[in-house]
């Protein structure tokens, strides 16, 4: 029987991106639709959930039932398998969108602990102050400000300049790129491969991948901020971008893709500081795995990568000074990494280390290449640097840009499981051929819920959200802005270009890292220089204006209480364990 898929390929553009995108888009009335079951049977999630998934289930059955008919008693499992995971990617999508709409469309901009200074800088941005400025005023970000710059551009061209829902609307089209240039690097590594053969499978496999890597791209596992205001998808776009060019050099020795190997690292560190790790991986790669090896390629593009990140060092040294050497590199470098959590961060992201691993060998079985290998080599690289600066905190999301270029080499690996090992494997016979693809289906479709690719199309917040979000900014209302602090959360500061001092984000990166001078707050506080003051969780350990995990106590919260009133508390939102959506305590100066 002939390979699946073997047809020579299109262009990179042309060939299974558009299907790709069709499926992807296929997605989002789906979701409405489970957006529209889960509205008519509200507190009901048992049936909603069961209502849903018969819907699903007729998805899934109405492309099986088009083939079978048109096939016949030619149906072929392998094709049948793939018309399953092509829906099961549209379904999966799906439910990731109704899911994350929810926190999407939140209004407040303090659903993770970024989203505060995201939008202060941005804030800034639009009014002219400086967006670093002396520790003392605690009004900075330990992250360069290439994404919410990057961000704001977009969303003014777009008529949205201060809409904090459409903000997050970018950063999901961050990750859809960063799944576009995944794809990409999945089908041109392919090429690569088979370079010497035929040509490489394309539509029947390529297509389902972009649905599929765009899961990878915002999967619960390492990437799960994929949707807030957050470095991390603007930053996952420029490495995903990085590995294209990379494995587009390696297939085709264009010099001029050498310029964005130059400019890559630059433009990643200015978005967050570990993207500029892209600087010593492309010299790796021309000086050991590009053949013919070329000393003056390598050579241009470290002088151009690393003196592309002096410069933007520079740039940012001109324009804010020491204070931008403070908070980029002092503020942001203070935070000691923990090995043994290092480890313990591998041990728990083992589906992505499997993937690429077995994907990698998979590829590079039975035919060596130097260039296929040197870009596997690559992607381990990147994936245990990131390992071990993720054992800076207790998150993996440090992790998210390698667990996207794992699953290119998952997406490699199956293409050539499936299409060109499995065949010889079970022969022609029917049944061993039809029990051969379903147990392979069903062991793809257990690993996909492994990486942290299923959402279940359930909402993750109640109403209740709503409520608590018009009671903390009903406090605003009567007094000056500039006068109200609120710990976390920029949205009412910047409808009223008020930029605030003293946030608890800015003050807890750097009491965490000890690094911080909190005399300012302090004085502020001693001076009743608020005339309200919201913060939340003010009776818990972990109150991240001084927290017990910190070395030493700051002062801030003896100053708080000794000069202010609790007179209120705002109830956190019920059924959600989020420290930024807990209770509020309101303050005001004691008499």
């Amino acid at each position: 029987m002939a390979k699946i898929g073997r047809r020579p390929a299109g262009p990179l553009w042309l060939s299974g991106i558009a299907a790709g995108l069709a499926l992807f888009l296929a997605a989002i009335p789906l979701a409405l639709v489970i957006n529209r079951i889960s509205a008519a049977l509200p507190g009901q999630q048992e049936k909603a959930i069961i209502a849903i998934g018969v819907i699903f289930v007729l998805v899934l059955a109405t492309p099986l039932a088009v083939y079978l008919l048109a096939a016949r008693r030619s149906a072929d499992p392998a094709r049948i398998g793939l018309i399953v995971l092509a829906t099961t990617g549209v379904l999966l999508v799906a439910s990731y969108l109704y899911q994350v709409s929810f926190w999407v469309f939140y209004p407040g901009d303090f659903l993770i602990w970024s989203e505060t200074e995201f939008v202060s800088d941005i804030l800034k941005f639009r009014i002219g102050y400086p967006l670093y400025t002396d520790q003392l005023n605690n009004e900075s970000f330990i992250y360069p400000p290439g994404a919410p710059l990057a961000t704001y551009f977009i969303s003014t061209i777009l008529g949205n300049a201060t809409s904090i829902t459409f903000f997050r609307v970018v950063q999901l089209g961050y990750t859809l790129g960063a799944a576009a240039f995944a794809f990409l690097s999945f089908r041109t590594l392919m090429q690569l491969r088979y370079k010497d053969e035929d040509s490489p499978p394309s539509m029947p496999l390529s297509f389902l991948w972009l649905p599929l890597l765009f899961l990878v791209a915002s999967n619960s596992l390492t990437n799960p901020f994929a949707h807030n205001l957050h470095n991390d998808a603007f930053g996952q776009l420029l490495a995903a971008a990085g590995y294209f060019v990379l494995v587009r050099y390696a297939a085709t020795r264009d010099w001029r893709l050498l310029v964005f190997m130059a400019l890559i690292p630059a433009a990643g560190f200015m978005v967050k500081q570990i993207v500029a790790i892209w600087a010593p991986l492309f010299v790796i790669y021309l000086g050991l795995f590009d053949r013919p090896r070329s000393i003056p390629r390598t050579l241009a593009v470290a002088i151009g990568g690393f003196g592309g990140i002096a410069l933007a060092v520079g740039v940012g040294l001109l324009i804010w000074g020491g204070d931008f050497q403070y908070w980029i590199f002092q503020a942001a470098g203070n935070h000691p990494v923990s090995p043994v959590r290092s480890f313990q961060h591998v041990l728990d992201t083992w589906p992505y280390w499997s993937v690429g691993l077995i994907g990698g060998f998979i590829l590079l079985r039975g035919r060596f290449s130097a260039q296929v290998f040197g870009l596997w080599a690559i992607w381990l690289v990147l994936f245990l640097g990131e390992a071990y600066t993720s054992g800076i905190g207790w998150m993996l999301n440090h992790l998210g840009p390698g667990s996207l270029i794992a699953g290119i080499w998952l997406a490699a690996g199956l293409t050539r499981l499936w299409n060109d090992e499995m065949p010889a494997m079970l022969g022609k016979l029917a049944p061993q051929r039809w029990l051969g693809y379903g147990i392979a289906l069903a062991v793809v479709l257990l690993l996909l819920n492994g990486l942290g690719m299923f959402h279940l199309p359930i909402r993750p917040v109640s109403d209740d959200s709503i409520r608590y979000f018009n009671e903390v900014e009903a406090e605003f209302r009567g007094l000056p802005v500039d006068r109200v602090l609120l710990d976390s959360g920029s949205w009412y500061y910047l409808d009223n270009n008020t930029v605030m001092k003293d946030r608890v984000t800015s003050i807890g990166d750097r009491g965490y890292g000890q690094t911080g001078d909190f005399s300012g707050i302090i004085q502020r506080l001693e001076g009743k220089h608020y005339d309200k003051i919201m913060v939340r969780n003010l009776h818990l350990p972990k109150f991240w204006y001084e927290s017990d995990t910190w070395a030493e106590p700051a002062g801030i919260k003896d100053a708080m209480l000794a000069n202010y009133d609790e007179v209120k508390v705002i109830k956190g939102v019920e059924d959600i364990d989020r420290y930024l959506l807990g209770d509020v305590s309101v303050l005001v100066p004691k008499p």
